[in-house]
């Protein structure tokens, strides 16, 4: 049972990225993404691994709310519970905490069992496995400028012509981004920041490579970087720089890290620099167009407005909240500022474009701030807690520090992923998303 139990959790890490599902319930006229519930593929797997664990632990709960961090996790759980009082639509609500409670069991199973079970060298193959693969994706996806057929695997519809998917604008030619198998490709590119700093820790753990194995490794960090780039998400491309040199610094200037790990931070130090030249120089045009933020950029401009309307809806329910899960299900009471939103990124229309009175469905998004979207569907008490356990989960990093463990690795990705909790939602609102954060809370509590 133990290695089928093992099976399932790796392949589950493998699956991460696949979008392959069944749409259970929409409410509202027009399909929503965030009005909408899903049965993922990834679902039953969580739900497998759940039950292997049960059944090989006995589990009760007395042994889940014996540490402090599992207490204040379950108070958090309790108070978006509580939620439910104030929400307007009960269906969305349910099942968005039904979606919370599959995340927090994750998190407890990866805590109690990780380090039992699982070689962390192993999950970071697995894992810089599944993200060539996507890589590869991107890679085809932006060469041939369309989706490759992978429906079965959730690939989104892509084409410059068509509306909806993410694209950049070259000396007036529209160009889709890579999406690979996620549904945007600021999701993609966390998942691929998320296996490059699995590949840094893996590569480290192997004691003096061979030549050809290092070329092996370096050839695949740069299709890695070339994967992430095509994805045009800057603030995860941002992200990827200042916390790769951070961490390399860091392992360059650790006395008690020299000889092999200093000569493997020098070769990642050079495959960073390779990757760099190899993947900006010939997407220079493209990457400027992006870069270069205009004045009225609707990504930054957007951000604005979702957060004008989350500290709204704190105002009006800081306790309780408006309900988790309800967010966008209240969109619909700040149409005037949505329709604001939309005149900002309809400037380069004619003058004589009329703006609909009613938003169009793409602009009902959740705030793009995680905190404030917490706050705002389960009040600021909520927020609070679950403050108190990201905390919880970063304080070992003084420890590790001083004893210089190379799993520093995993607190600076989780510092990159909080940073991306101040710009976008995904890691709260997507499949995809929230199983790359709790698997990586998982880890670092497995090991705090």
């Amino acid at each position: 049972m133990v290695r089928l139990e093992r099976a399932f959790f790796y392949f589950l890490l493998f699956c991460l990225p696949f979008q392959t599902r069944l749409i259970l319930r929409e409410w509202g006229g027009e399909f929503n993404e965030w009005n909408s519930a899903f049965l993922y593929l990834t679902d039953l797997l969580i739900l497998a691994i759940l039950f292997f664990w049960i059944y090989r632990e006995k589990l009760n709960l007395t042994k889940i709310v014996e540490s402090r961090k599992n207490i204040i996790l379950i108070l958090f759980f309790l108070i978006a519970a509580i939620s439910l009082i104030k929400a307007e639509n009960l269906g969305i609500a349910f099942y968005q905490l039904w979606k919370l409670a599959e995340f927090v069991l994750l998190f407890f199973y990866l805590k109690t069992s990780f380090k039992k079970l699982f070689k962390l060298e192993s999950v970071c193959l697995i894992l810089i496995a599944s993200a060539l693969f996507q890589s590869f994706c991107a890679v085809s996806q932006f060469s041939f400028q369309s989706s490759l057929g992978l429906k079965f695997l959730g690939e989104s519809p892509l084409s410059p012509n068509i509306e909806g998917p993410a694209k950049i604008v070259v000396s007036g030619v529209k160009m889709i981004r890579a999406y690979g198998t996620f549904p945007h490709p600021n999701v993609l590119a966390a998942f691929l920041l998320f296996a490059i700093f699995c590949f840094y820790f893996f590569y480290l753990k192997i004691k003096e490579p061979s030549f050809g194995l290092k070329l092996v490794f370096c050839s695949l960090f740069v299709f890695l970087v070339f994967g992430l780039f095509l994805t045009f998400s800057r603030t995860i491309i941002i992200l990827f720089y200042i916390f790769s040199i951070a961490f390399l610094l860091y392992k360059f200037f650790r006395k008690s890290l020299y000889g092999s790990y200093h000569k493997g931070t020098a070769m990642l130090c050079a495959a960073l620099l390779l990757a760099s030249f190899c993947c900006g120089l010939p997407m220079f045009p493209e990457l400027r167009s992006r870069f270069v933020v205009d004045a009225v950029d609707p990504g930054i401009n957007l951000r604005y407005f979702y957060n004008f309307i989350s500290i709204s809806m704190i105002k009006e329910s800081p306790i309780l909240g408006i309900g988790v899960g309800n967010f966008v299900w209240r969109l619909n009471d700040f149409q005037g500022v949505l329709r604001a939103a939309n005149l900002i990124y309809k400037l380069d229309v004619p003058e004589t474009k009329v703006i609909p009175y009613r938003a169009p469905s793409w602009l009902f998004q959740p705030a793009h701030n995680i905190f404030l979207l917490i706050a705002a569907e389960v009040g600021v008490a909520g927020l609070l807690f679950f403050l108190v356990f990201l905390i919880s989960l970063v304080w070992p990093l003084i420890k590790i520090l001083k004893e210089g463990d190379l799993s520093i690795v995993f607190h600076l990705l989780f510092f990159a992923f909080l940073a991306v909790f101040l710009l976008d939602h995904f890691f709260w609102t997507l499949q995809q998303g929230r199983l790359m954060f709790w698997i990586l809370c998982g880890i670092l509590a497995s090991r705090g």
